[in-house]
C-alpha cells in the first residue's frame, strides 16, 4: 500500500523541479497471522538531475534515489549452499 506524493523543496534548485515519489503505508500484520513476517519496503530509483550551484545561474550533474514502489518482502527461512535452483540465470533479448 502507498499514496503518490510530491516533494517541492527543491523548487527552482533542481532540474526536473518536481518529481513524483511513494511513501509506503504498509501496516504489518498481527503477530498471530501466518503473514506476520513479511515487511513493505520501498524500491528506490536513482535519477540523473541538474542541480543549481549556489550563487550562480550554472547547473551541474548529480544522482538522486527516490522510492518508486512499495514491496512486500518475506524472510527466507533456510536455504542450503548446495541448492543450486535458488537462482537461475536467464537470457533477455531485447526486441
Amino acid at each position: 500500500m502507498w499514496h503518490l506524493t510530491s516533494d517541492l523543496t527543491s523548487w527552482g534548485v533542481r532540474l526536473p523541479r518536481i518529481i513524483n515519489h511513494v511513501v509506503c503505508l504498509c501496516d504489518r500484520p498481527a503477530t498471530l497471522s501466518p503473514y506476520s513476517k513479511i515487511r513493505c519496503e520501498p524500491l528506490n530509483y536513482t535519477m540523473n538531475v541538474m542541480l543549481k550551484k549556489e550563487g550562480t545561474v550554472d547547473y551541474v550533474h548529480a544522482e538522486e534515489s527516490f522510492p518508486l514502489a512499495c514491496v512486500s518482502i518475506s524472510p527466507i527461512a533456510e536455504r542450503l549452499e548446495e541448492d543450486e535452483d535458488f537462482m537461475i540465470p536467464m537470457k533477455a533479448a531485447l526486441e
